[in-house]
């Protein structure tokens, strides 16, 4: 038989050693928390660990964080005083907003005087102020307005009207009001000598405009007058109105288009051009404007020699508009009247401008006209007038 021998083994569970032990794991476990203390004392309060630093090969952020702009935002007190714009540089600027199209906002700033903006970079804009918000279609609406993130939200009558960013085409100033619709701009040249010539130069021009949203009225005068010791050597007017209906953004009607001309010279009494037809602005970009326009129209002309004709024309045009700086203008301006069937009655019309702003509504003006007839008559002497005819205008302009 095998016998085995037995040791009594101590229950731990009962005796002091597991007492000991337990007093010794407390024992580590303190000393390694005051340990990391000492060593990190903002660990023993931080909530959040810190954001590691950035390494030195990532790129530079393109704009401030949301709630880093958000930091700087102005008080409510003050966006309901003055019309305020935010940059997408973070930047913000108070001030008064006066107008924006073909994608400029020209911003009267509080500090920084009159700034014309890109419209792209602005990220926020409100304005406590009613202004008339135009947007695709010709759809007006008037009211204060808040933009943010795509969106303009224009408030009517409490009402909050919300339409995207990308359909805004235009801001104008203040509520409806005729006076708001009205443009103005007055041009004057005079040259004078004497000595052994008395010679008396003068030109003249006036532009009268209104638009709205859907429609759009102009009429421009333009006229020369000469003397050479004592005798008229230049007199010639031009005046020519029409009135134009947008059907879309770009493509309008053109029910009444009328030109008056007169000039001694060429043998016109006068020479009336009634028409209707359509035009098309076939570029519209910030400060460039280019618009192409056909008529269908009658052309009565009465020769100073008691004579008259008349044809039906076909008008084509083109028109030109470039702000070629913050301080100078182009215009160009091409018509032609094509007679039909009578070709011979065909007239053409172009003017070619630069205008330099001086100062305020101020601009100094010099403009090259041309004038053509086909088959000029010839007058009492029986002198023909020559076919073509240039003038140069230098002169001051007012613009209101």
């Amino acid at each position: 038989m095998r016998t085995e021998a037995r040791f009594p083994v101590p229950d731990i569970r009962r005796s002091p050693i597991r007492r000991l032990i337990a007093f010794c794991l407390l024992a580590l476990l303190a000393a390694g928390s005051a340990a990391a203390d000492e060593s990190d004392p903002a660990s023993a309060t931080a909530d959040v660990p810190a954001a590691p630093e950035p390494a030195a090969d990532d790129p530079a952020p393109t704009s401030p964080p949301a709630d880093e702009v958000d930091s700087f935002r102005p008080p409510r007190s003050e966006l309901a005083k003055s019309d305020w714009l935010r940059l997408k540089s973070g930047e913000w600027l108070k001030g008064k907003i006066e107008h924006m199209r073909d994608g400029d906002l020209e911003f009267d700033s509080a500090e920084l005087d009159d700034l014309e903006i890109d419209f792209d970079d602005i990220a926020e804009l409100h304005s406590p102020h009613p202004n008339r918000y135009v947007f695709e279609g010709r759809d007006v609406i008037v009211g204060t307005a808040v933009m943010r993130d795509g969106t303009i939200t224009v408030v009517v009558a409490g009402e909050p009207q919300r339409q995207p960013r990308s359909q805004l085409i235009a801001i104008l100033e203040g509520e409806i009001r005729e006076r708001n619709f009205w443009n103005l701009g007055i041009g004057f040249g005079v040259t004078g000598r004497s000595g052994n010539t008395d010679s008396l130069d003068m030109s003249g021009n006036v532009d009268i405009k209104r638009e709205t949203a859907r429609t759009r009225w102009t009429t421009r005068y333009i006229g020369a007058f000469a003397t050479l010791d004592g005798d008229a050597n230049t007199n010639n007017h031009r005046v020519r109105s029409k009135f134009d209906w947008y059907l879309t953004p770009r493509l309008y009607l053109t029910p009444a288009w009328l030109e008056f001309f007169s000039d001694r010279f060429q043998n016109i009494d006068y020479r009336l051009t009634p028409a209707t037809g359509l035009g098309y602005e076939i570029f519209k970009r910030k400060s460039i404007t280019w618009e192409t326009f056909g008529a269908l129209g009658y052309q009565y002309t009465r020769f100073r020699t008691n004579e008259s004709k008349g044809t039906f024309v076909t008008v084509l045009g083109t028109t030109f508009e470039a702000d070629i700086t913050k301080y100078l203008e182009f215009d160009f301006l091409y018509s032609v009247a094509l007679g039909i069937p009578d070709v011979s009655q065909t007239t053409h019309h172009s003017e070619t401008a630069l205008s330099f702003d001086i100062w305020g509504p101020l601009d100094f003006d010099v403009s090259l006209i041309f004038d053509r007839q086909e088959d000029p008559q010839p007058d009492d002497d029986g002198d023909t007038p020559d076919k073509n005819d240039l003038k140069l205008i230098v002169g001051l302009g007012l613009d209101f």
